[in-house]
């Protein structure tokens, strides 16, 4: 895989991560010889700015790359709520480390996707259950996830959402790199 394509789908994909709106994001990419590699590279570069790749799924049909920031994602799995339903979904208490073996290790070889993986990506509690309970049907509004609650709230985050991306993508037209924008962010401390 191209460096360029790699760098435009981080930016199209993960904005809202590295601009520290949510605490995940998720990658699929088709099984290509390159990504690897690029993986080694970009968790160097980005470390320093807080940001980890953690190639959670990999098989004949793609690959799957969580890019996070692990002092958010770390705060948002330790939420009670969601602890209670990770809990319940079999994930050990052992911290974040152990929460991601856990969750690689559905994305392999459990059956279906693992709906909570929402829970990851900081998508609110209450519409992950709603999303598993009826099964991706009904939702009040689509955006970045199916919302069953709070449509106002979602409304504000995926307009963010949006304009984070707008500028990443901008940005990066620009001539920037990701890792020249990263760090540009205010650094956050945990």
């Amino acid at each position: 895989m191209q460096s360029d394509r790699f760098e435009q789908a981080l930016a199209h994909h993960c904005a809202p991560t590295f601009c520290s709106l949510k605490p995940a994001s998720l990658l699929c990419f088709p099984r290509l010889a390159g990504l690897p590699a690029l993986l080694r590279r970009y968790r160097a570069a980005f470390a320093p700015y807080g940001v980890a790749l953690e190639l959670v799924r990999g098989g004949a049909a793609g690959w799957l790359v969580l890019v996070y920031r692990p002092d958010l994602l770390e705060r948002q799995l330790s939420q009670p709520a969601v602890g209670a339903l990770l809990a319940r979904a079999g994930y050990p208490s052992g911290g974040l480390a152990a929460q991601l073996a856990y969750l690689k290790r559905r994305l392999q070889t459990g059956d279906g996707f693992p709906h909570e993986i929402g829970l990851f990506l900081g998508y609110p509690t209450a519409d992950v259950c709603a999303f598993q309970k009826y099964k991706g049907a009904g939702c009040k509004l689509c955006g970045y996830w199916k919302v069953y609650t709070d449509v106002e709230q979602a409304k504000r985050s995926f307009a963010a959402f949006d304009a984070c991306r707008a500028a990443f993508e901008g940005a990066l037209r620009a001539g920037n790199t990701v890792t020249q924008l990263l760090a540009m962010q205010p650094m956050r401390t945990a």
